[in-house]
């Protein structure tokens, strides 16, 4: 049993934050804890599901509210997704404080706004990411796993009006 734990324990692998665990010719990630903010039920739903569906997540979902504050507190995510629409003073106040509060966990804004001012508020207030909620679902978990190894992921559409208005 002991040479068994031996052999088990050599081969595990740890990248970034995620552990691999390799078993023959399978290889199993560990599972990142999310939590997903936003208004709009019916979207947050459909959310949850799709990244569910990958397999690579512990999800749960609230509303932009205190809500969305106790239960970062009891799920304790290592990623939060928080969605941008309505009020748009909520939403970066709600992203202000938790990246003060907990500061381990990385916020990903999913925003349909190009607006160059709106991102950089986003950023200002301690977002790791924004995603264009009219990109695919695969360009999300490409965000998510870069915040996870500590990147700060952007479209080229956003870098470019990001830049364009910086330089």
């Amino acid at each position: 049993l002991d040479q068994a734990r031996t052999a088990l324990s050599a081969m595990v692998v740890i990248v970034g934050s995620e552990c691999l665990l390799e078993t023959g010719s399978v290889t199993m990630k560990s599972i990142t804890k999310l939590l997903i903010a936003h208004d709009e039920c019916l979207y947050r739903d459909c959310l949850a599901s799709a990244l569910a569906a990958a397999n690579r997540f512990d999800v749960k979902s609230t509303d932009v509210s205190k809500e969305a504050l106790t239960e970062l507190r009891h799920h304790g995510p290592k990623v939060m997704l928080i969605g941008l629409n309505g009020s748009r003073t909520r939403t970066l106040k709600l992203v202000n404080l938790v990246t003060r509060e907990f500061p381990d966990v990385k916020v990903v804004i999913v925003g349909v706004s190009e607006d160059t001012g709106e991102i950089l508020e986003c950023v200002e207030a301690g977002a790791a990411a924004y995603v264009l909620k009219g990109q695919r679902i695969e360009s999300l978990l490409a965000a998510i796993d870069a915040v996870v190894r500590g990147e700060s992921p952007c479209s080229p559409t956003v870098a470019q009006k990001v830049f364009s208005r910086l330089s």
